[in-house]
């Protein structure tokens, strides 16, 4: 791993693998480039053999921060994943780069000892992701800088490494049709999971009685997350009589920059007393939050995969999913979820609105996201399908 130093979806995942071939029997040892033992899932961390370069959050250090103006030519300056391989172990019978920059670092640690490498995608790699031309001042701008600063040479390295790779994984189909279009690689496609048990289930019957319904949302400030499309939605719906209450839950250290942007917009949407923004919270009271609302919005565009719905839908409470999020590609509309069209805060509104006046409908999106869960998503599911890829690569070694 890259980063260890926030709890985020890539992190949690990639601490939950390791506990899991730990019980395995397996041996496993974590490498990373930042780590903070307290922000980050202390009670995954525990017990784990883990070496970081940095015991310090990467959203505070230099690397994080160094010029955009050089971005494009980054992959050519990878000093830290190089020297991140070079406090590796030299036997190994698999290495598993999880998360951005990591592939670079099993790359150069491939070059010196041969090993297999299987890597976790979480999201495509910015090195893969040209900009396009739009008419708009900051589309040229982001357009022209790309190729006079270099990109496509830094596209170029960064591609050498990825195809390195014996076996990349994704979460869903769209990222892997994209994989494949910018690199030529076809991936293996595999859902993530979850804990089931640490989530409390509470029966839902109906929230129409209660005059307004509370909204949850949860993820690391980035323009991704799409939180003006939900507090839209709430100022929609806030203007035809259903009173609503938001709260967002995520760190904002990122990308201050959106989060500011987002903050903004609270009072000129005449939400000034309906929205709540708590940064970053430990386990135990996110958990309390899933179950506490009457409704959890995803409205992420794009995004790989998020765990967040899942969560809110172990809890029993009904998710709205943006269909550009890869948790949709296994979710049925009006059954165990309600999906919306990326960008589109009226749809957004329209679903919170039916949670309001369809009982019924509230009642059954709750049983069944439960249900859904249990039978589809679970981190024992993933480790195991993790072991298999594993295991069959190396019963294949020449």
């Amino acid at each position: 791993m890259w980063d260890l130093s926030i709890s985020g979806g890539s992190q949690r995942q990639a601490l939950e693998l390791a506990r899991y071939l730990l019980r395995m029997g397996h041996q496993v040892k974590i490498y990373c480039a930042y780590i903070n033992r307290s922000r980050c899932y202390p009670e995954l961390l525990d017990g784990l053999d883990i070496t970081a370069m940095n015991e310090q959050d990467y959203a505070d250090s230099r690397s994080r921060h160094k010029s955009w103006v050089w971005y494009p030519l980054e992959p050519l300056f990878a000093d830290e994943a190089r020297a991140l391989a070079q406090r590796m172990d030299k036997e190994f019978d698999i290495i598993n780069p999880h998360d951005f920059q990591a592939y670079r670092t099993a790359y150069f640690y491939g070059r010196k000892r041969p090993t297999y490498s299987i890597w976790m995608v979480n999201d495509l790699p910015r090195s893969l992701i040209v900009p396009r031309w739009s008419a708009s001042r900051r589309g040229m701008l982001g357009f022209f800088h790309y190729y006079l600063v270099g990109g496509p040479l830094g596209r170029h390295v960064d591609k050498k490494r990825m195809r390195w790779m014996n076996i990349d994984v994704v979460f869903d189909k769209t990222t892997a049709d994209e994989f494949r279009r910018m690199t030529g690689s076809v991936p293996v496609q595999m859902g993530s999971g979850l804990d089931v048990a640490k989530f409390e289930y509470r029966k839902r019957e109906s929230v129409a009685k209660k005059g307004q319904i509370s909204v949850l949302d949860v993820g690391v400030f980035f323009p991704h997350r799409r939180y003006e499309d939900l507090l839209n939605a709430a100022a929609l719906l806030k203007k035809r009589g259903i009173g609503v209450k938001v709260t967002i839950v995520g760190s904002d250290r990122y990308d201050p920059a959106y989060a500011k942007k987002i903050r903004a917009l609270v009072e000129p949407l005449g939400l000034k007393d309906d929205v709540a923004f708590l940064g970053e919270v430990g386990e135990t009271e996110l958990r309390r939050l899933y179950a506490d609302v009457d409704a959890f919005v995803f409205p992420n565009y794009p995004q790989t995969w998020g765990l967040a719905p899942f969560e809110a839908m172990a809890s029993g409470t009904p998710v709205i999913v943006s269909k550009a999020a890869g948790a949709s590609e296994v979710l049925k509309h009006e059954d165990n979820a309600l999906l919306v069209d990326p960008g589109k805060p009226e749809e957004i509104a329209q679903c919170l609105r039916r949670l309001c006046e369809d009982s019924s409908r509230y009642a059954m999106l709750s049983r069944n996201g439960r249900r859904f869960v249990e039978d589809n998503i679970s981190w024992e599911a993933y480790g195991r399908r993790m072991e298999e890829l594993f295991q069959k690569i190396i019963d294949y070694r020449p």
